[in-house]
């Protein structure tokens, strides 16, 4: 599948509808939340994973590019032919498997879970309409890859833009302030709207057991700053250049002991860095988030606390010298404690399977057999490594470091093991109320060991940065 302007098209379509003017019934609620008690729909639910099948596979076939894309152009013999076919990899741009496929995952997902079904219900309609996809809209044979990235891509980013998505209009507002939060709901949840329009959103559409669940309180920072390469090994790039990052921790994993359902807690940091280079135009867009699907919180003291737990990962790390996709869960810790009356020190470590991950390599094009467009990334299972350590004074600042390891068992491509590291070290200073100035060290290391090419063999990638910031934090 390939990166659609027509999922952009339903966003903005979605968000001129939003903004029609309200029935008078709505009109008396300042809040931007209309609640209603409504039986669950699940057969509206799988008709609407169809019609944005059907939507964007008619946009791109009649409309996207002059005539049309020829893949999209399906028939009963394609269709045939698909279910005959078996599944293979698929070779598309890094940018759209990885990318584009989650976000057409989270319309699946999320034209569930906003007509009242539950996170574990909502699972389903991801590989009901990654299925359908692959199978019926395309030409291309079905690509497993592409099943795993839109399916379970699409579960996790369609649970956080769903939280989020209540969480911006869980407010009451008017005029400009109205117009944004719509706005952002909308390009983040477009069937949230959709729904909500026709039939208004479900008391429970949070729910991951019953109607017991409420929205958790959100804590985000904006930074904005100047990114310096300071050394490379055999990488040719201008890598300086201007970045963007936001980042959102939503819930609390250390007010009480506490059972934790599906993304009641959920960690995200995405930036853009804006550096133009001759492999491609900037920005480059990066996502590392993970969320809880079950936890406990063996809360101790006021003084300490520990959550254990299994997580999910998604990573979309992508720019003129890093590509890394991993789709991840893992079994995990996160401590949180108090030093006296102004230190907080915070540690968290998660290992576990990469059910799939991919990354840039300089050999996979020779495995291309006449395809249209040669990936320069290998695809395979592996297993992942995180590691943070956090120390936080009232007065001196916040020093943390961060560690990533990904381990990819190369299935397509070179066979042979990639084996990724990414290390982060960032101290920051608090002043005014809400802002910090801070400083960013980071490493990137790769080393790959190939069974059939003894040249690469022990091949490393190596590249160090600075950066420096001003964070606002709300």
């Amino acid at each position: 599948m390939k990166s659609r302007p027509a999922v952009r098209f339903i966003c903005w379509l979605m968000f001129v509808v939003q903004l029609v003017p309200w029935s008078e019934a709505h009109a008396q609620n300042d809040s931007l939340q209309y609640e209603f008690d409504f039986t669950k729909k699940p057969m509206i639910a799988a008709s609407e994973v169809f019609m944005v099948n059907l939507i964007i596979n008619r946009y791109d076939a009649w409309y996207f590019r002059d005539g049309g894309e020829y893949w999209a152009k399906v028939t009963p013999a394609s269709w045939k032919s698909n279910l005959t076919h078996g599944l293979e990899w698929d070779w598309n741009s890094f940018y759209a498997n990885w990318f584009g496929h989650p976000i057409h995952g989270s319309l699946y997902f999320n034209a569930a879970r906003s007509l009242g079904m539950t996170y574990w219900e909502a699972v389903p309609y991801s590989y009901l309409g990654s299925f359908v996809w692959e199978y019926f809209g395309e030409t291309h044979p079905p690509s497993g890859n592409d099943l795993m990235t839109t399916s379970i891509g699409g579960i996790f980013l369609g649970e956080i833009t769903h939280r989020l998505s209540h969480k911006l209009l869980d407010y009451p507002a008017n005029g400009l302030g109205r117009a944004w939060r719509v706005a952002l709901s909308t390009l983040i949840n477009p069937m949230r709207t959709i729904n909500k329009l026709a039939f208004g959103t479900p008391r429970n559409s949070l729910s991951a057991y019953g109607a017991d669940q409420t929205l958790q309180d959100i804590r985000a920072y904006i930074s904005a700053g100047q990114n310096f390469q300071v050394r490379s090994l055999n990488i040719d790039t201008r890598g300086s250049g201007l970045f963007l990052e936001f980042g959102i921790v939503y819930g609390n994993l250390h007010d009480e002991p506490h059972f934790y359902k599906p993304f009641e807690f959920f960690d995200l940091r995405s930036w853009l860095r804006f550096v133009d280079t001759d492999i491609r135009p900037s920005p480059f867009v990066n996502i590392t988030a993970h969320g809880i699907l079950w936890g406990q919180n063996l809360k101790r003291s006021p003084e300490y606390s520990l959550v254990i737990g299994a997580f999910q990962h998604f990573d979309f790390l992508n720019d003129e010298v890093i590509e890394i996709g991993s789709l991840g869960f893992s079994g995990g810790f996160i401590l949180n404690q108090k030093i006296g009356q102004d230190i907080n020190m915070y540690y968290q470590t998660h290992i576990g399977p990469t059910v799939l991950g991919g990354s840039n390599n300089e050999i996979v094009g020779l495995f291309a057999d006449d395809h249209e467009s040669v990936r320069d990334y290998i695809l395979g299972p592996g297993f992942l490594i995180k590691t943070e350590i956090l120390m936080d004074h009232k007065t001196y600042g916040r020093l943390s470091f961060d560690y990533k390891h990904f381990t990819f068992y190369v299935q397509s491509g070179p066979d042979g093991v990639e084996g990724l590291n990414l290390i982060t070290l960032t101290y920051s200073l608090p002043f005014l109320k809400s802002y910090r100035i801070g400083a960013n060290y980071a490493r990137y290391y790769r080393r790959v060991v190939y069974d059939h090419y003894p040249e690469y063999d022990g091949f490393k990638k190596d590249l160090y940065e600075l950066r420096a910031y001003l964070t606002y934090e709300f």
